[in-house]
């Protein structure tokens, strides 16, 4: 009998699906984005392929993780997320996306892993990456590979380049909001006694939303509210962001490029907490 491990570069199952009007609108109302070409249909909110492919990102994780493979863990988390843009999304697009398992690395907070997700269009053209990491709070193992993660780190000479702060209160049933408008389950935005259970003081909210919420700042502050223009979006996820109280997005500007390609760093608080630090996003050179 073999012994438990990770199994790297395995793709368990390719899906195929679409995504309607509809469903960039419930995004983008969801994470307080009014930006007109999301209800226009000239784009969708660029962080909706994690909706698309949850499951099959549980499904991946599952599959390709075994329990026991990782020792001494003590919980797990959402760790960071990394978006690549290749091509738009289109309301009603035939889209096709599978899940891997492609690195696990030490730190020292216990064992991070990467499932990478790529969506791509009917020819198999990628549309989106997304390196999705998570940790086994405590938890060690020997099966460790995978390239390095990409670098977001935020730019220490960024900080005096304020580009502006928005601020949001997040109502104290948003995590049910998130869950119908984008089906992500987690029981600790939802129930009450699954999120004390877990040692948090309140009910929280999914990572996800709270990533897209900033997301949207980042690309109005930085893009000129234009999602078409995003080559990556970034962040790592440092504490949770409760319900029920505001929380703060702030932009800063970090470096425009000869060919007029643009990146901006960004962090989200609640009062003195850091909920998403080390924020990044790129965007492409203005259109014509």
């Amino acid at each position: 009998m073999s012994r438990p491990a990770l199994h790297f570069d395995r793709v368990i199952s390719t899906s195929t699906g679409a995504l309607s009007l509809a469903d960039g609108i419930a995004m983008a109302e969801v994470t307080f984005d009014d930006e007109p070409i999301y209800r226009q249909g000239e784009a969708l909110p660029p962080l909706i392929t994690a909706a698309l492919t949850i499951d099959s990102y549980f499904e991946c994780h599952d599959a390709n993780i075994d329990f026991d493979a990782i020792v001494g863990r003590q919980g797990g988390a959402h760790a960071e997320s990394d978006f690549y843009f290749h091509a738009p999304i289109h309301a009603g697009q035939e889209v096709s996306w599978s899940c891997w398992l492609s690195g696990a690395y030490a730190s020292p907070a216990g064992t991070l892993m990467t499932i990478t997700s790529l969506v791509t269009d009917e020819q198999g053209a990628p549309l989106v990456t997304h390196l999705w990491t998570s940790i086994a709070i405590k938890g060690t193992t020997d099966f460790l590979g995978g390239e390095p993660l990409p670098d977001h780190r935020f730019p220490p000479d960024a900080r005096s380049n304020l580009l502006g702060v928005e601020t949001f209160p997040i109502p104290a049933d948003h995590g049910e909001a998130y869950y119908q408008a984008c089906g992500d389950p987690a029981t600790h935005s939802r129930d009450l006694a699954a999120a004390l259970a877990e040692g948090h003081p309140g009910l929280i909210l999914q990572g996800m939303c709270s990533f897209g919420i900033a997301a949207g700042v980042a690309i109005r502050l930085g893009g000129g509210g234009d999602s078409r223009r995003l080559k990556r979006l970034a962040t790592r996820f440092s504490s949770p962001v409760l319900l029920g109280h505001d929380l703060d997005v702030s932009v800063f500007d970090v470096a425009t490029h000869d060919d007029g390609s643009h990146e901006v760093a960004f962090e989200a608080h609640q009062g003195d907490t850091i909920c998403l630090s080390h924020g990044r996003a790129a965007f492409g050179p203005l259109p014509g």
